[in-house]
Formats: C-alpha cells, sequence, structure tokens
C-alpha cells in the first residue's frame, strides 16, 4: 500500500464511522470536534516551528500537517463525547489512552514509512500536550452544553408583579 493511500484513508475513512451515530449526537459534539481540530493545527504548527517533528510525505493541502489532525482526531473526539459525557476523569483517562494508542502504533507506523521524523518530540512533551488539550475540550463542551453559565441571580421583591397582574383599585372602573 502507498504512503498516499495511507494517508488519504486516514482522513476519510474515520468521518465514514459517523454513520453509526445518531444526527443529534454528531450535531452536539462537532463545535468540540472542530475546536479539537484547531487546537491540533496550532499545536502541528508550534510543532514544526519548534522542530518537534518533520513531514517528509504528505497530501495536497495538508502538507504541513498530520492527517490525523482532520480525521481521527475530530472523529475521535465525538466518538470519546459519545461514551464519557459529564464525566470528566472518565474522559480525560480515555482520552490519554486514545491518543497513546494513537502515538504508541500510528506514529511508529508514519516512521517507519517515512512519513514523518520525530527529532525533538519527547513522550512527556506529548503525554502533557494531551492533557492539556483534553482539559480544554471537555472544558469548551461543558460550555457549549451550558453547564458553565450560573443562573442569574434576581435581586428582586416576591412580592412584585408586572403591572398587568395588578388589580385595579377600587374607585377605578374599566372603561373599556
Amino acid at each position: 500500500m502507498s504512503n498516499q493511500v495511507l494517508l488519504w484513508g486516514s482522513i476519510i475513512l474515520p468521518w465514514l464511522t459517523l454513520f453509526f451515530l445518531k444526527k443529534e449526537d454528531i450535531k452536539r459534539y462537532m463545535p468540540v470536534a472542530l475546536f479539537g481540530a484547531l487546537m491540533t493545527t496550532i499545536v502541528g504548527e508550534l510543532a514544526l516551528a519548534l522542530k518537534w517533528w518533520v513531514i517528509k510525505d504528505s497530501i495536497f493541502p495538508f502538507y504541513h500537517m498530520p492527517t490525523l489532525t482532520y480525521g481521527g482526531f475530530p472523529v475521535g473526539i465525538i466518538w470519546i463525547f459519545k461514551f464519557t459525557n459529564k464525566k470528566f476523569f472518565l474522559f480525560m483517562l480515555v482520552n490519554v489512552a486514545f491518543d497513546f494508542g494513537l502515538a504508541s502504533t500510528w506514529d511508529k507506523l508514519l516512521v517507519s514509512r517515512g512519513i514523518i521524523e520525530i527529532i525533538n518530540a519527547t513522550p512527556f512533551q506529548l503525554l502533557l500536550q494531551d492533557i492539556i488539550n483534553a482539559a480544554l475540550l471537555y472544558r469548551f463542551q461543558m460550555w457549549q452544553e451550558g453547564v458553565l453559565i450560573s443562573p442569574e441571580k434576581t435581586s428582586h421583591s416576591h412580592k412584585l408583579q408586572p403591572a398587568v397582574a395588578k388589580p385595579l383599585p377600587n374607585d377605578q372602573e374599566d372603561n373599556e
């Protein structure tokens, strides 16, 4: 199998798994998936600038980005939130395990095929980045769902009523 087939497959195949999800779940978790793709893009650009890795073989238009940034990562975020919604520690555990699994298998495959070269990235750096990324994703999703918004506090008296609800005084007549 050529590197191009492998790279295109890593973008297209994860998105096909969304056919197994309900439409409501996709709509619910797509904003956090896109936010995750944005964060992964930013980290990828920083990693290239800091020479953590070098992309040696790519596909158009993703010549600087690993293809998982727009394939496996956003789709993985949707699936992880589907099964760990509102369970922070379970979400963090599954997310870090998912990222570690990808790093230990997918990255090794890409290195062995000459697609990327790891230069300056330590496993600790990558793990720390994954933990921070997961915490930000969870916070973003809770914000999206309104969990982080506190209810408005009212300081008015419970005896106050709108003018329409007040009874007319005894000396006024209803002219209508």
